[in-house]
């Protein structure tokens, strides 16, 4: 995998949610923070989706089942006491505008009130209702997202506390889920879940009680084989992160805590598997060096990756699906029909839904690969493959 690199070309300024879309190569699609929506060339195409940058998971974009030009992008609002709280959806169309793509149905409402976290697993929509202990489980397919399962579970996310609506959830490998919940001065949660995916249910809860009620629970991810969750404490000084490895019955156990004079805030695990940590106001992001060895500790670094010139961090990392496709194979093609007086047929198998095939072959090398005899014997021909890509001029 190609190393990460810090860039500067981003026209959005989010100081808490956002969510990127990229291709199988890691090139950005578009972004957008939960307001305003932005193609791959830093251009603003859209805003009024429905989002607030100031809510924890402003966005997040989901690919449509099937079909890798559309993409739904699922918005909430900051927790402050005045917004309606509501979770909204738009649908980005990459086929249009030459292939820079274009919002083509925004601002839709799915139910109000919500809190501000929002995760996927690409057929999942899970979200959590405002007030209650109650989750919502949207499916997402290729024909429109479903009527909501509800699953009332695990502690109530009170209008008491604007902080009870606030901070990450995260869906991690073996569909383990993470809440982050904070009533400051009182008590710092991780909740653990997981979600069938047969049935959209969420179940099997467990409470970690970090045992440190000033501040913040904010970000939790869950290492790149689900055998440890993290969750970063914002102060704003000292900030903790705190490690938890989960054994074979998916119960947790404490290995470490980790204070600094920083303001940590969001934790995002990366398709390089390593884990990001926002740091508020810094140049710099952490890196934790997740261990998924249960009987060994996790190494992190606080100063481990720098970002590019001109640009710091605030509290939010991108929202985004882990580990959704594979951004390697193809593109390639099978063929059927070998004999002398049968059809050839090829058939092109596409990296991605945007690729368009053309080829030739010449009526001589064709009649060259099966000869007048008895028994088949083929013959090696090549043949050119000519891949184009709505965005090849982009």
């Amino acid at each position: 995998m190609t190393p990460p690199k810090a860039l500067n070309k981003s026209a959005m300024d989010a100081p808490q949610g956002c969510s990127i879309a990229c291709d199988r190569n890691g090139e950005a699609i578009f972004y957008t923070d939960g307001d305003k929506v932005y193609d791959r060339t830093n251009t603003q195409i859209d805003a009024g989706i429905g989002g607030d940058p100031a809510s924890s998971q402003s966005a997040l974009i989901v690919a449509v089942p099937g079909d890798e030009t559309l993409y739904y992008i699922f918005t909430t609002q900051s927790i402050n006491g005045t917004n309606p709280y509501e979770l909204r959806y738009s649908l980005f169309d990459l086929k249009q505008n030459n292939g820079k793509g274009a919002v083509t149905k925004k601002n839709i409402l799915l139910f109000s009130k919500s809190t501000e976290r929002i995760t996927a697993s690409g057929k999942w929509l899970i979200a959590h209702e405002y007030g209650n202990n109650t989750f919502r489980s949207y499916p997402i397919g290729a024909d429109g997202i479903g009527d909501a399962v509800y699953s009332g579970i695990g502690s109530d996310h009170s209008f008491q506390s604007e902080a009870n609506g606030q901070g990450y959830m995260r869906l991690g490998p073996k569909n383990e889920l993470a809440v982050a919940l904070s009533t400051p001065g009182t008590s710092n949660l991780v909740e653990l879940f997981q979600l069938s995916d047969t049935t959209g249910r969420i179940r099997n809860y467990r409470k970690i009680d970090l045992k440190e009620p000033a501040g913040q629970v904010y970000g939790v991810e869950f290492s790149p084989g689900g055998n440890k969750v993290f969750a970063t404490v914002r102060g704003p000084n000292p900030s903790t992160i705190f490690e938890y490895s989960l054994d074979s019955l998916t119960k947790p156990h404490f290995k470490q805590k980790v204070q600094q004079n920083i303001e940590m805030g969001a934790i995002v695990l990366a398709p390089d598997n390593q884990i990001y940590m926002a740091i508020n106001g810094s140049t710099v992001l952490g890196t934790i060096a997740a261990n998924d060895d249960t009987t060994r500790l996790s190494s992190f670094n606080f100063s481990g990756f720098t970002l590019a010139s001109g640009t710091k961090s605030e509290l939010g990392l991108p929202n985004f699906i882990q580990q959704e496709q594979n951004g390697f194979g193809g593109p390639s093609f099978s063929f059927t029909g070998l004999c002398l007086g049968d059809s050839t047929h090829f058939t092109g198998q596409a990296t991605d839904a945007m690729i368009n095939f053309n080829g030739s072959l010449e009526m001589e090398e064709a009649l060259a690969m099966c000869l007048p005899r008895p028994i088949c014997m083929p013959q090696q021909v090549l043949i050119p493959l000519v891949c184009t890509s709505l965005t090849d001029a982009i």
